[in-house]
């Protein structure tokens, strides 16, 4: 099927309109300790002003982890040497996200509620079911049965069926989809206000070589 070049402009036009208002107030993130997320926050945000969901989760994963490192890396770095610095970030650049997780923890630059959230969500569901095309780690809670009507052309006749998303891969297809249409901009929001939460919690330590 092609598509022509107007087309494609009307559909961003019509995308932009509805959402623009909804998601204007998070396209600047206000950091000057993370500022080098600016970029793939702008790019996710044009996502979801397209309603590119699955799009959107995917950048928002790939953030999560790399705002987690940073800032394991920025509070054990700032201010300090440049063989410690490095030290640091040798040590974090590469740690396993349920690590990252647990040395923010233990540094006390998240909460118990944010360990536990990121854990249990970002990690096991959202990261983990996108990151590996993992299905049941994203539907695992709903049922795998979904009640349908079928009917009987021949005989007219209409029946009460459950259809099997394991067997109906194109079922859980859709499912996963409305779940990225309905936490997607969620997400979103959530590294937006970390971020801020994070740069309030490390501050820059006064540098050892005076400069």
């Amino acid at each position: 099927m092609h598509i022509d070049k107007n087309q494609y402009q009307k559909y961003f036009e019509e995308k932009i309109n509805l959402n623009f208002d909804k998601l204007n107030p998070y396209f600047d993130v206000d950091s000057d300790l993370f500022s080098g997320l600016n970029r793939l926050m702008n790019e996710n945000y044009r996502c979801l002003m397209v309603e590119a969901y699955v799009a959107s989760i995917t950048i928002s994963n790939h953030i999560i982890e790399r705002l987690l490192k940073l800032a394991l890396i920025y509070e054990n770095s700032l201010g300090e040497t440049e063989e410690i610095a490095i030290k640091a970030y040798n040590k974090f650049q590469g740690m396993a996200m349920k690590n990252t997780i647990t040395n923010c923890w233990n540094r006390k630059l998240i909460s118990n509620e944010e360990k536990s959230h990121l854990e249990k969500i970002i990690n096991d569901v959202v990261r983990n079911g996108f990151s590996h095309a993992s299905f049941e780690n994203i539907l695992g809670k709903t049922p795998t049965k979904i009640p349908m009507k079928m009917g009987d052309f021949k005989t007219q006749e209409i029946k009460d069926v459950e259809i099997d998303r394991r067997v109906m891969l194109t079922i859980a297809e859709v499912q996963l989809e409305n779940f990225a249409k309905e936490n997607a901009f969620e997400y979103y929001k959530y590294i937006f206000e970390l971020i801020q939460r994070l740069e309030n919690k490390i501050k820059p330590k006064e540098d050892k070589n005076g400069l």
